[in-house]
């Protein structure tokens, strides 16, 4: 969590741009170690990392699941137990953030922040140990970036089999290669003057374009 929210590329900065069950399980072990002497064992008992995991189990069990810990109950659908009346092992954890991905940008654009979503959860599965290395990362806005990309990458591909096609069917028909030659030359150049024309006024090739 740390990492992710110190990714100002990444993560908001406001606050609640971000919920993580492990931030705030550590901050409220801190606030009941107060409760106690710091010599005594139990004062040990709620110190972060948790020593052993059977500590570390029923700790968390009691952040999360006790009414009386407060923001810890709002955890509970971040965080899955294999049992939740005895707990020993924790099935999975999610966390949330928001991201600085504009709304209405491009799916091309927004293809670039997928990139470096990756490159971060790449990361922490690479420091993170066995056990816990197969974090990933989802958004909603991924569904409709990868509609764009597919549509759009699949009329470039369209484009060029299209003018294929009708070059070899100008052949067979006229039995003129110079006569094919200009009349897909004109074809293509008129697609060239569209997207230049594009390029110029700042607009992006997007799905609408793309059915269009």
């Amino acid at each position: 969590c740390d990492y992710i929210r110190n990714e100002s590329s990444l993560v908001q900065s406001a606050d609640g741009a971000f919920e993580c069950v492990i931030s705030d399980f550590r901050d409220w072990l801190s606030e009941q170690q107060q409760s106690y002497s710091i010599h005594s064992s139990a004062y040990l008992s709620y110190d972060f990392p948790v020593m052993t995991p059977t500590l570390f189990m029923q700790r968390i069990s009691e952040f999360v699941l006790s009414s009386a810990a407060g923001q810890g109950s709002t955890y509970q659908s971040y965080i899955g137990f294999d049992n939740i009346s005895a707990p020993t092992k924790v099935q999975y954890v999610a966390f949330t953030f928001y991201s600085n991905i504009p709304i209405y940008s491009s799916g091309f654009d927004i293809y670039e922040d997928n990139d470096a979503w990756q490159q971060a959860v790449d990361y922490v599965n690479e420091m993170g140990p066995t056990t816990a290395s197969n974090a990933f990362q989802t958004c909603e806005q991924w569904v409709s970036m990868w509609t764009e990309v597919i549509a759009v990458t699949g009329t470039l591909y369209s484009i060029a089999i299209v003018t294929l096609v009708a070059f070899l069917t100008m052949y067979v028909f006229t039995a003129s290669f110079l006569l094919s030659v200009l009349g897909i030359t004109s074809i293509v150049m008129t697609l060239v003057v569209i997207m230049g024309v594009f390029y110029l006024i700042g607009w992006s090739l997007g799905i609408v374009e793309a059915i269009g």
